[in-house]
């Protein structure tokens, strides 16, 4: 969580500028696996992380599907982190499986305290497991804007798979996180997952998978920290329900 602070009349027209980045660009699959990210790195600081997400849906592909994945992470300086991820993933009616293994690279590149918001890069490499199952190279653009209490996150991920059977194009994602600090400890927000899928294949909103919901987080002794969140689909492609919970232990 992030102390409360003031702004400058330059921190706040970058603010404005982000806002209106997000509300006029059009809604982009939402990951049920996934959490809206910030690109802060905090230099020797070391984190493990559990997720554990799961989905109910008319399309059987999304019904009772179970991922969970652990995550490793570290700051070698104010600058750069690395994150390794070992993924997990369950359909139904199937037993849980390895299902790929990505390294992360965490890049903080703009500083709230000289711009009035941080951003940041990430550059991740999926390596899948079987042989007909491409990896997946993406690059994704983190920003995180602290107004008083509330806190704005935007992300912006782009994919591509690599290998002999992969797909062409590249999916495109955008995710924003809205939360209110009620305590130093406490935030409670909103989640708003886009996906658009396949660039060079779209077929309508109905078609991309889009979804909302309620968010808490919360941070503990012990360096322990928590985030749940519950999304509702909003269109077709998206499932029913989904939801998502993460503990974290960092020092």
């Amino acid at each position: 969580m992030h102390k409360i602070t003031s702004r400058t009349q330059t921190n706040s027209a970058a603010t404005a500028l982000l806002a209106a980045l997000f509300l006029f660009t059009p809604d982009a699959r939402a990951n049920t696996g996934s959490a809206v990210g910030g690109p802060n790195v905090d230099a020797g600081k070391t984190a493990i992380e559990w997720r554990l997400a799961a989905s109910e849906d008319d399309n059987a592909s999304q019904d009772k599907r179970v991922r969970t994945r652990v995550h490793i992470d570290h700051g070698f300086s104010g600058l750069y982190a690395a994150r390794l991820v070992y993924n997990l993933d369950r359909r139904k009616g199937d037993s849980l499986e390895f299902d790929g293994l990505s390294f992360q690279n965490r890049f903080h590149i703009l500083k709230a305290k000289d711009h009035g918001f941080d951003g940041g890069i990430r550059l991740n490499y999926t390596f899948a497991d079987g042989d007909k199952k491409p990896d997946v190279l993406s690059l994704r653009f983190y920003q995180r804007i602290p107004q008083d209490a509330w806190e704005l996150r935007f992300n912006q991920i782009f994919e591509s798979e690599i290998g002999e059977d992969r797909d062409g194009g590249v999916i495109a994602e955008w995710r924003t996180q809205v939360t209110y600090g009620v305590t130093d400890d406490l935030r409670l927000g909103l989640d708003f997952f886009h996906d658009f899928g396949n660039l060079e294949e779209q077929s309508g909103y109905s078609g991309h998978e889009h979804a909302a919901g309620p968010v808490l987080k919360a941070r503990f002794g012990g360096g322990y920290s928590i985030e749940a969140a519950y999304r509702i689909g909003l269109s077709d492609a998206a499932p029913d329900q989904s939801g998502t919970f993460i503990l974290t232990r960092g020092w």
